[in-house]
């Protein structure tokens, strides 16, 4: 029995490794231009069949905490974004 209570603790301390780590893994910084994955499908559409997934580029207007961001959109107006959500944009 010692062994499994053991072998528990090392993988919980192994995902909470990974999981603390997971968020900082892409870095953006204000000013850059990103994209963001739209999880609206249209109506009369599967999600196997919706290939524009990516929208934007929108530019990150400030980066609020480790996991969101605040990305600038059309008329001057701002949405808070979670940056998994986010990829930066091709030039």
């Amino acid at each position: 029995m010692p062994r499994r209570t053991e072998r528990i603790e090392r993988v919980n301390v192994r995902r909470k490794t990974n999981y603390v780590e997971k968020p900082s893994l892409v870095n953006f910084k204000k000013n850059d231009l990103v994209r963001i994955n739209s999880q609206a499908i249209k109506q009369g559409l599967t999600h196997k069949l919706n290939r524009n997934k990516w929208i934007g580029p929108f530019k990150v207007k400030r980066i609020i905490n480790n996991v969101n961001a605040e990305k600038e959109q059309e008329k001057g107006e701002t949405k808070i974004v979670h940056i998994n959500r986010l990829k930066h944009a091709e030039n």
